[in-house]
């Protein structure tokens, strides 16, 4: 079985528990939850697809009348469509889940779902309408003071950075996000800022040994 820690992290633990989502709870709590609703049902069957689990567990968050379970499922649904491929179903599911979200102004969720819209639309290379929506979402994360969020946002627009050709921009967002993540702790951000810088160190010297074979005579 499993148990939520006081982290939000699921455990193993040899007996039932119960799982609830109090509206009270913080969103990490109410999103181990969602993995502690569907993750039994991928582990009964791999070859499931992991959406099958989603439309119980939005059941049960609805019979629970919980809002805020279900804006995270709904964009929970989208990463499972992000992690297919289906960029298309992925956005119809974080909008859906973000205008849930603004009809009881819950500005986290909304922040969180238009992330992830962002994303999808840096995977289908609209990266003019990804920039936009991560800037006007980068002002809410600081409004709400969500910190961790700042940090993804940040990394995705030094990832459009890099796909526009500007390796030095993408190298100084991403050195700017890798001494906030490790100042933060947060070992996932600098993990990929440190990626990032090393992507941009490369073809920045490949565009310098370049420029040298041109100035030779």
């Amino acid at each position: 079985m499993l148990f939520i820690n006081e982290k939000g992290a699921l455990l193993k633990q040899t007996r039932p528990i119960e799982c609830t989502f109090p509206r009270s709870t913080g969103r990490k709590h109410r999103r181990a939850c969602v993995r502690c609703l569907v993750k039994p049902t991928w582990e009964r069957s791999k070859s499931t697809p992991p959406s099958a689990s989603f439309p119980q567990a939005l059941d049960l968050a609805r019979d629970a009348v919980d809002d805020m379970l279900e804006a995270d499922l709904l964009t929970d649904f989208g990463l499972v469509e992000m992690e297919r491929g289906n960029f298309s179903a992925a956005r119809a599911h974080f909008s859906e889940a973000r205008d849930f979200a603004q009809s009881f102004e819950y500005v986290e969720s909304v922040a969180y779902a238009d992330y992830n819209m962002a994303e999808a639309l840096i995977a289908e290379s609209r990266l003019d309408e990804a920039e936009a929506m991560l800037r006007q979402t980068g002002e809410t994360a600081e409004r709400l003071n969500e910190n961790y969020l700042e940090l993804f946002i940040d990394l995705a627009i030094a990832r459009i950075a890099a796909r526009r050709g500007d390796s030095e921009r993408a190298l100084s967002i991403a050195e700017s996000v890798r001494v906030r993540a490790a100042a933060a702790g947060v070992r996932r951000a600098e993990l990929e800022a440190l990626m990032h810088i090393a992507e941009a160190q490369l073809l920045l010297a490949a565009i310098q040994m370049r420029n040298a074979r041109l100035r030779l005579p």
